[in-house]
């Protein structure tokens, strides 16, 4: 149940932060961080759920690889940043 729970918790926890007018979890906040879309506006709710939900994929195979693609991509974008059209950009 830890397996799934955490990740669950953390989606669902993000989709309300980012959802928000900070637009960023508490640690992306304190990072000076925040999500936007492609353009570098504030993404709809829908974009940011879809997000929060396909992190889950970002965790589950291969236990996180989704995140370590951060390091990989041009844009360094996370699995779930692809997915959902959002990039983490400093404020």
């Amino acid at each position: 149940m830890v397996e799934v729970g955490f990740p669950l918790a953390n989606a669902i926890y993000g989709g309300v932060m980012m959802s928000s007018l900070w637009q960023a979890t508490v640690g992306k906040k304190l990072l000076g961080l925040r999500v936007v879309d492609l353009h570098g506006s504030k993404p709809s709710p829908a974009r940011i759920w879809g997000r929060s939900l396909a992190s889950l994929l970002s965790w589950f195979p291969l236990f996180g690889i989704g995140y370590l693609m951060v390091f990989f991509t041009p844009r360094h974008q996370t699995l779930h940043d692809m997915m959902a059209g959002t990039l983490v950009v400093k404020e």
